[in-house]
């Protein structure tokens, strides 16, 4: 092997591993769009008054986010993004299972049920 194919060679595996690195750290452009929708899912469920700590905090990853990726650290944009739908989809929980006016929405207990009283005739009678 000359020393311009020895050379070309490792050009060739520098490129590759660059660009597989690359794509690894690449822009989190689904994890951002997952915490937006994440988000606006809470806010519609009524997570302002459920849970406004919580929403918060979403937001605030999410801003955190949208600054990483302004200064290119797609590392700590897909984190923050990442944290930040967690966030928002714990907001969401909360204000599902949130009383809409006085009803709970979903019961926490099926009631039980009621059964007829049984005959006296048929459960005892000795033959």
């Amino acid at each position: 092997m000359n020393r311009w194919q020895h050379s070309c060679g490792a050009w060739l595996v520098v490129t590759g591993l660059v660009l597989a690195l690359t794509a690894c750290a690449g822009v989190p452009a689904q994890e951002m769009s997952d915490a937006r929708q994440a988000i606006r899912a809470a806010r519609a469920a009524g997570a302002q008054k459920a849970a406004p700590a919580t929403l918060a905090d979403a937001e605030d990853r999410l801003h955190s986010a949208e600054e990483a990726l302004r200064q290119r650290d797609f590392r700590e944009a897909r984190r923050a993004a990442e944290q930040a739908g967690t966030r928002a989809r714990e907001a969401l929980v909360a204000a599902s299972s949130q009383p809409i006016g006085g009803v709970p929405s979903a019961p926490t207990q099926l009631p039980a049920p009621v059964l007829p009283p049984s005959s006296p005739s048929t459960a005892s009678s000795p033959r």
